[in-house]
């Protein structure tokens, strides 16, 4: 099967470092004839209804109709269809919600190419002994990236808004050198680097991603993380005050 292109594959995701990632691992794999993407719940269905795919691979975050509906309603019209849904968290409603839909495997995100490549071909060669698995990395890495996304979803940053991604990977390069980065000058850089964008946009979308989160978010919560940290007149933290904050308590909590 591994010199064969027998396969058509939708892939659908909002996130366009994820989708360009996920990309690469399945022209990288060599089985698949033909590929679709999406960026949104809309197109997927009518990419699928169009493609007939024999896989699906969409994230759970989408604009529109989220992955789960998206699951659920290609399941509908086509119910031989391997679906796989990928989501950054991993918790009991993602869980339940996504096999209840009818996916056939968790996809939990980032996800290195070796483990993927395998998960895939096995759930494509045999669906009814991989259905309901979870695929997830166990890297020290990994871990860290899942507790910092924890961490600032439990204090109200929305997965669905770009800011997200910026300040979650923020996050982990600070928790990556002992003597901290400069925010402005080298992390901010960084990250812009990473997500093909700059730094200037970097520092706006987190800057809206904590408004956002200060106006939705637990406040209970956020008072007990940034107490002492909080600015008198605006309310909520710096961009660099809640990125060195959220560090110290992840490493902290894992004893870093």
């Amino acid at each position: 099967m591994e010199n064969s292109s027998n396969y058509t594959v939708l892939i659908a995701d909002d996130d366009r470092e994820h989708m360009r990632t996920i990309k690469e691992y399945v022209l990288r794999m060599g089985i698949f004839k033909n590929y679709e993407i999406a960026f949104n719940g809309k197109d997927a269905l009518r990419a699928a209804s169009e493609l007939k795919p024999d896989l699906l691979i969409c994230s759970v975050i989408l604009q529109d109709i989220d992955g789960f509906g998206v699951v659920y309603k290609t399941k509908q019209l086509f119910p031989n269809i391997a679906a796989v849904l990928s989501s950054s968290i991993e918790n009991d409603f993602a869980i339940r919600s996504s096999f209840a839909n009818g996916a056939d495997m968790l996809l939990i995100k980032p996800c290195e190419y070796d483990i993927f490549d395998k998960n895939i071909r096995l759930l494509l060669e045999n669906r009814s002994d991989f259905r309901g698995t979870i695929v997830r990395q166990d890297s020290p890495e990994k871990k860290l990236i899942t507790d910092i996304t924890r961490e600032i979803q439990r204090i109200g940053v929305s997965a669905g808004i770009k800011g997200f991604k910026y300040v979650r990977h923020a996050i982990y390069l600070y928790m990556q050198s002992e003597a901290g980065l400069s925010v402005m000058n080298e992390i901010y850089p960084a990250v812009a680097e990473k997500f093909d964008t700059t730094p200037a946009c970097v520092e706006r979308n987190i800057r809206h991603a904590l408004e956002s989160a200060w106006t939705r978010g637990s406040l209970s919560y956020i008072e007990e993380v940034f107490g002492f940290t909080l600015d008198a007149d605006k309310g909520k933290p710096t961009n660099s005050a809640f990125i060195a904050t959220v560090a110290e308590r992840v490493k902290l909590k894992n004893m870093i």
